[in-house]
């Protein structure tokens, strides 16, 4: 039998060591996948590991009002300011269906009504007795109405005002702020008390200098009560120093008190009053008081139609898609 020369022999034998390294890191591949499939998920109390207690206060707040996925409501408004105006609201929303009708009645306004699915958005007016048909990808309920803060109540507390996408939006912007401090409340040692930092850029003063803006959202969390907010304030502070070295004295822009009750394992909104420029000579106040008739169940397709505006014979259609 002939022999390979020895050079041959050795480069076959390196070739040899190869391919058993490389079935040996294939192997290995295979067995930690195969270990990493078999490993059970990880759990909640493991995601939490490693975020702060700020983080975890506000991702559980969020789902705390995200648990409210459809609901029929309606809301007795009050506006005190320089003249007070009383409105009626209804509501009817399902998130996970994409359905949303908004009713809007005031002593000047007789009815508003904007309905909102996936295909369909329309607008009804019946003092001006005209529907307009609208593109809903890019429809808002008309008259754009925020009634409260939303980031108070949760966007979804009284639904009507939002879409999945503006929730979705609203969850991104809240964690992209910055959380300066947690603390339980020295008056109210159930609270916690969350403050969250943004910085809103420049704006021009009355002399055309550029005037830096840092606001400050904090938010009274009762984490026994299903992470209920029974208070909220929004503030904000000035500087015309590029180093941002010196501020003005901070101000209140917004302050947010609301009343909860539980239903379902819910919390529900019942009365909120939001008060803009609570420093101020004139502040403005609302006042709502919200009566929830259905929550969690399924609302009927029916009053998302056209045909369930009962609108009058002769009432214009305008197509505006």
């Amino acid at each position: 039998m002939m022999r390979r020369p020895g050079h041959v022999r050795k480069v076959a034998f390196m070739r040899s060591g190869l391919r058993l390294v490389a079935f040996t890191a294939i192997a290995c591949l295979v067995w930690q996948t195969r270990c990493l499939a078999l490993q059970p998920p990880e759990s909640p109390e493991a995601k939490q590991e490693g975020e702060g207690k700020g983080q975890q206060l506000l991702r559980r707040l969020i789902a705390a009002r995200e648990a409210i996925n459809s609901a029929e409501c309606s809301v007795a408004a009050k506006i005190e300011h320089v003249q007070v105006e009383e409105c009626q609201y209804q509501s009817a929303f399902d998130s996970q269906q994409d359905r949303l009708r908004f009713e809007h009645f005031s002593e000047r306004q007789q009815q508003t009504v904007f309905v909102r699915t996936r295909t369909d958005a329309f607008l009804f007016s019946e003092q001006s007795s005209t529907i307009e048909l609208l593109n809903p990808k890019s429809a808002t309920p008309l008259p754009r109405v925020r009634p409260f803060d939303a980031r108070a109540i949760g966007v979804q507390g009284f639904g009507g005002f939002t879409t999945r996408k503006q929730l979705a939006d609203l969850r991104g912007d809240l964690n992209k702020l910055s959380i300066s401090d947690v603390h339980a409340d020295p008056q109210d040692a159930n609270l916690t008390v969350l403050l969250l930092e943004t910085s809103d850029g420049e704006i021009k003063g009355n002399d055309s200098k550029p005037l830096f803006v840092k606001s400050t959202l904090t938010y009274w969390i009762d984490e026994r009560q299903g992470y209920r907010v029974p208070k909220y304030k929004s503030t904000f502070r000035l500087s015309d120093d590029p180093t941002h070295q010196s501020w003005q004295p901070e101000r209140v822009q917004e302050l947010t008190t609301t009343q909860w009750r539980e239903e379902g394992g819910l919390q529900l909104p019942e009365k909120c009053v939001m008060i803009n420029g609570p420093d101020e000579k004139t502040p403005s106040r609302l006042t709502l008081s919200l009566h929830w008739a259905v929550v969690n169940r399924p609302t009927d397709p029916t009053r998302f139609t056209i045909e369930s505006l009962q609108a009058k014979p002769g009432t214009k259609i305008l197509d505006r898609r």
